[in-house]
């Protein structure tokens, strides 16, 4: 059984590999750290990169919650592929991940720019002549305002089943930090009312019963260790290689600078709830906020048209 693992080959990543890699280079130039706003255009859809670690040597780089590039950065290979989709301007007959073939030198921008632009329709649909944003442009305004976030769509390793969590993020607690489970949820999308069908908390209760293990939990601790030290050393590399990004979070930069530092895990899942816009006053009014808390017994967060995006945080 796979364990969960976030860790990728920290010494082939250099300033003499980003000189040698111009398509690496670009995304880096494209990364915008949690806590900095999301990068849009005039239809409000993302344009701009988020960086995850993944087991198996993969850094995934996300733009508005679709996979753009998988970085394979191993001691042996460190080459991207992404979905044959983003790839070409002709709809494939089948998804599918593939390598991304190599451009024109100069021109790496420009196809990734490309590619960008290729996913955008997967950010929302269209209705009445205007663009309803999905839920992941939601989750990209909450990375863009909640520094230590540091993992985005979580999935449990192994025969493990549960839904993908949305987020990971850091609170301060004690003399260190912990790790808090965020699952993100229009009010619009019927998927925020059924959190309390009994089968789907089945589901969300899975990573509270996963994490019960010892072992499990002492892999999820060291996997968001290693995560932070990728970002760290990825962040710290844009630099060196003349790439200014915004600062990474405290806590990321805290616990992957310091093996020492305390870090725990909350395994109970929180919810946030997008609650802008007419769904959102039905869905107050209904109550379903209290039902969620209710039934779930985890913290609930309602987020309204004037309100802020920064996650709670629990003493």
């Amino acid at each position: 059984m796979s364990r969960f693992q976030r860790r990728v080959e920290l010494s082939r990543l250099t300033p003499k590999l980003v000189e040698e890699h111009p398509w690496f280079e670009e995304l880096l130039k494209r990364w915008r750290p949690a806590g900095q706003a999301p990068l849009k255009n005039e239809r409000g859809q993302i344009l701009s990169l988020r960086l995850a670690i993944r087991s198996q040597d993969i850094m995934t780089f996300y733009c508005g919650g679709q996979q753009i590039a998988k970085v394979k950065c191993s001691k042996k290979q460190f080459h991207a592929s992404a979905d044959l989709t983003y790839l070409q301007d002709d709809k494939p007959l089948k998804a599918e991940t593939v390598d991304v073939p190599p451009c024109q030198p100069g021109e790496e921008g420009v196809e990734l720019d490309r590619r960008i632009q290729r996913s955008l329709y997967k950010q929302g649909r269209d209705k009445d002549g205007a663009l309803v944003l999905g839920e992941k442009v939601f989750v990209e305004e909450l990375i863009g305002a909640n520094a230590d976030v540091f993992d985005v769509e979580i999935g449990l390793p192994g025969g493990a089943t549960a839904p993908r969590m949305d987020l990971l993020a850091l609170e301060p607690h004690g003399r260190g930090w912990r790790i808090v489970l965020w699952e993100a949820k229009l009010a619009a999308n019927s998927g925020s009312r059924s959190l309390t069908n009994p089968k789907t908390l089945k589901q969300y209760e899975a990573y509270t019963t996963w994490l019960r293990s010892e072992q499990n939990r002492a892999d999820f601790l060291q996997g968001a260790r290693d995560a932070c030290r990728s970002l760290v050393h990825a962040h710290d590399l844009a630099s060196e290689s003349g790439i200014t990004l915004h600062p990474l979070g405290e806590g990321i930069r805290a616990i992957g600078s310091r093996e020492n530092i305390v870090l725990t895990v909350d395994p109970v899942v929180r919810y946030v709830v997008d609650t802008r816009g007419r769904s959102g006053k039905s869905f107050v009014e209904n109550r379903h906020d209290k039902k969620l808390r209710d039934e779930t017994k985890g913290h609930v967060q309602l987020i309204g048209v004037d309100g802020s995006f920064v996650l709670d945080q629990l003493p």
